[in-house]
């Protein structure tokens, strides 16, 4: 009885209150894991072109980082743009952080922090639907193994992201 309450009401009712659109991701995972290759690689170029288009639209640092390597992200195809951008490390996150934040995310911004095994934590963002697609994420990769929302099960973890 508990995992059915838990799975009807109480984690959808969680959901809702931390403004995370879980269950719908969860929904459109659970369709395109039996998509075929050629229409899953269509959905990546399509969300891969969106993403781009969102990062050149709205945050400072890949505006400036995308027109400096002078790449047109509506010209090509989205996932050779992506090898063409130049790539990003830790120094560079450090020094431009603010610069590479969406400050209106729907739900906010989150801080979360690595575990530092580089000598130095990385101070980095997630937001809502981040963390609604993580989590929607990991209850299909559950049901692979038959365990749903709401079935007992032992989950041990660190990361601090996935809270």
């Amino acid at each position: 009885m508990l995992p059915i309450l838990t799975r009807r009401v109480i984690f959808p009712t969680h959901e809702r209150i931390l403004r995370r659109p879980t269950l719908r991701y969860l929904s459109e995972l659970e369709r395109s894991q039996w998509w075929s290759p050629d229409d899953l690689r269509q959905l990546q170029r399509v969300k891969l072109r969106d993403q781009l288009r969102h990062a050149q639209t709205h945050i400072p640092f890949w505006r400036a980082r995308l027109h400096a390597a002078g790449i047109d992200v509506n010209g090509n195809d989205p996932l050779q743009v992506l090898g063409d951008i130049p790539l990003l490390d830790k120094a560079q996150i450090r020094a431009s952080l603010d610069d590479l934040l969406w400050h209106d995310a729907p739900g906010g911004i989150h801080r979360h922090t690595t575990g530092g095994s580089s000598g130095e934590p990385l101070i980095f963002y997630l937001d809502r639907r981040r963390q609604g697609y993580d989590q929607a994420a990991r209850i299909r990769s559950h049901r692979w193994f038959d365990v749903d929302i709401g079935d007992p099960e032992l989950y041990l973890w660190g990361s601090p992201i996935e809270q």
